[in-house]
């Protein structure tokens, strides 16, 4: 092959390469706009639907970056319709701290237990088979200290009502399988029981993090008959596989950018 016809081929790649990233881009960017105006529509009061939500952050405060997760985050769960509960694990040093924090909030509980292999979903499961009557709530709320959120996130509450599904989810993924990511999700009252039989599964085998993850978080869109996440994401062609807080700063940026998508995990809180 002469010089002249491999010049002419790296050119016609270069071209081909520039064409698909500006395909890209137009995607991510009229994504971006769609999602924008619906999210700015529904960033109203979420005690306008006159529901009760039930929000259970499960911690795991072993450390002052993840105490000052806690005090940031709660901030944007601080609404007349809900009651939010804070199960930390036992014996971690910032029980004094968290009080203070809950006592700065309406309708805000602490507790706290032994951190089990079943992680968030063993808090989570615990609050709802012993410290809450379920029925006085439209949904719950499950979320954790795993990340930082940076602006209103109204419209995942305004959106769990309006869709009304068993489960929603902020968003899609594709890495592994197709899954909600589970930092954030909801599920209405009528399917907590889908829940919490499906973490009780007494034929499970769970001995870490792992099966956890592949047992729970992996599996919860196959458990409700009704599913819907805000950011369909994750069969986006540039986005297959990925998982987009740490996989993808390509998408993930843009949308972080835009407070589609507007959290850190705090595993990667350099960004």
């Amino acid at each position: 092959m002469t010089l002249i016809n491999i010049n002419k081929d790296k050119i016609m790649k270069d071209n081909l390469n520039k064409k698909k990233e500006l395909i890209k881009n137009l995607l991510i960017n009229n994504f971006i706009k769609k999602k924008l105006i619906q999210k700015n529509k529904n960033n109203y009061n979420p005690n306008n639907n006159n529901k009760k939500y039930l929000i259970i952050i499960a911690c795991h405060v072993i450390s002052h970056v993840k105490f000052n997760t806690i005090l940031n985050n709660i901030k944007y769960f601080d609404f007349e319709c809900m009651d939010k509960i804070l199960i930390n694990s036992l014996d971690t040093n910032y029980k004094e701290k968290i009080l203070s924090i809950c006592e700065k909030y309406k309708n805000t509980n602490y507790y706290e237990i032994e951190n089990s292999k079943y992680y968030d979903f063993g808090k989570w499961i615990y609050v709802l088979q012993n410290l809450v009557d379920i029925n006085n709530y439209d949904y719950v709320i499950f979320t954790n200290d795993s990340f930082t959120i940076h602006n209103s996130i109204n419209h995942f509450f305004n959106l769990t009502y309006k869709y009304n599904v068993e489960l929603f989810g902020y968003n899609d993924s594709t890495q592994n399988n197709y899954h909600y990511q589970s930092y954030i999700f909801s599920i209405k009252k009528e399917a907590i029981d889908i829940f919490i039989n499906k973490i009780n599964n007494p034929s499970l085998i769970i001995r870490n993090q792992n099966d956890v993850i592949e047992n729970f978080e992996l599996l919860m869109t196959n458990w409700f008959k009704t599913t819907k996440c805000f950011l369909q994401i994750g069969n986006f062609n540039f986005n297959k596989n990925h998982n987009i807080f740490f996989t993808n700063d390509f998408f993930y940026l843009p949308l972080k950018t835009s407070n589609l998508l507007p959290f850190t995990k705090i595993k990667r809180n350099n960004i």
